[in-house]
Formats: structure tokens, C-alpha cells, sequence
């Protein structure tokens, strides 16, 4: 299997969870010409919403969009009953200072333990 097909059942899997209601995909259209340009999928736990994917198209990357799309997220989460976002990815030193920005902190989410 290629690269790009693994990724591309990935994402089916993913979209299958959102169908079962395990999650749920905020999307943005572009006006003018109804194309899907940016979209977010989160998947629910106990009372936590995980963002999974964040896309945005790349000509719009830096007009807003990609901040207004992941405040939109966040609110679609507490709509959902969602009391914690797990912005997945906030500890990354290169991908962290966006989340940080809307209050997410470096975490240490697991612990490994040498027994001898």
C-alpha cells in the first residue's frame, strides 16, 4: 500500500468514527466558489474533545482563517458537552506556539518506568 493511499484510508477510518459519532468535522466553505478550504476533526472521550486534523488550504493559511477555524472547533466541542480540548500536539516544540495561544499547556502525558 503507497503512502498516499495509507493516508487516505487513515482519514476514511477517521471520517467512519465522525459517522458513528464518536467525533465530528467543523468545516469551512469558500463563498465564492463552495469548495471546502479548511476543516477540523475531533473525536470525543469522556468529556474531551481531541483534534485530530486541522487543514486549511494553503492559499488561505494566512488570512485567519486557521485561528478562526480552531476557536470554532472549541466551541463546537463545548456544544457538544465537551469539558476538556486536547489540542494533540502542544508539547511539539515546532508545532506548540499556535496552541499555546488559546491556552493549552506542555503536558507530560505519560511516564515510563525502568524496572531492573
Amino acid at each position: 500500500m503507497g503512502y498516499e493511499s495509507e493516508n487516505r484510508s487513515k482519514i476514511q477510518a477517521l471520517a467512519d468514527l465522525v459517522r458513528n459519532g464518536i467525533g465530528d468535522v467543523v468545516a469551512f466553505i469558500d463563498p465564492a466558489n463552495e469548495e471546502t478550504i479548511a476543516a477540523c476533526l475531533i473525536l470525543f472521550g469522556k468529556g474531551e474533545a481531541n483534534m485530530v486534523l486541522n487543514l486549511v488550504d494553503s492559499h488561505w493559511r494566512e488570512s485567519g482563517l486557521p485561528a478562526w477555524m480552531v476557536t470554532e472547533t472549541i466551541k463546537a466541542a463545548q456544544e457538544k458537552g465537551m469539558r476538556t480540548f486536547d489540542f494533540n500536539g502542544a508539547n511539539s516544540p515546532n508545532r506548540g506556539d499556535d496552541k499555546h495561544s488559546y491556552g493549552a499547556e506542555p503536558v507530560l502525558f505519560f511516564e515510563v518506568h525502568y524496572f531492573e
